[in-house]
């Protein structure tokens, strides 16, 4: 998810939703707007937040989530980044077997 409030000091920050309870979510963002690694949990105004097209990421924006869900012993977060990360190598054509 991404911070689209032009009114929040999080604004462009991009993170991942831990529950939502209408009309707030719990957000833990994961790269601030200079996309620099952060952990910062944040309750948020869903209206506040957009969706993330999963090809606007890059390689090292992925590389630094799964460090995190590393970190943080997140198991199926870590599994959905890295079909991700392989998806986009397979599709650049750097894809190993």
């Amino acid at each position: 998810m991404y911070c689209v409030s032009v009114n929040s000091a999080y604004c462009g920050w991009l993170g991942y939703v831990e529950w939502v309870r209408p009309p707030v979510g719990m957000v833990q963002f994961t790269l601030n707007h200079d996309e620099k690694p952060v952990r910062k949990r944040k309750q948020m105004l869903l209206r506040q937040l957009a969706l993330v097209d999963q090809w606007e990421l890059t390689r090292e924006n992925i590389d630094d989530m799964v460090n995190i869900a590393l970190d943080t012993g997140d198991q199926e977060w870590f599994e959905q980044l890295t079909a991700m990360r392989n998806g986009q190598e397979k599709e650049a054509g750097e894809w190993r077997k």
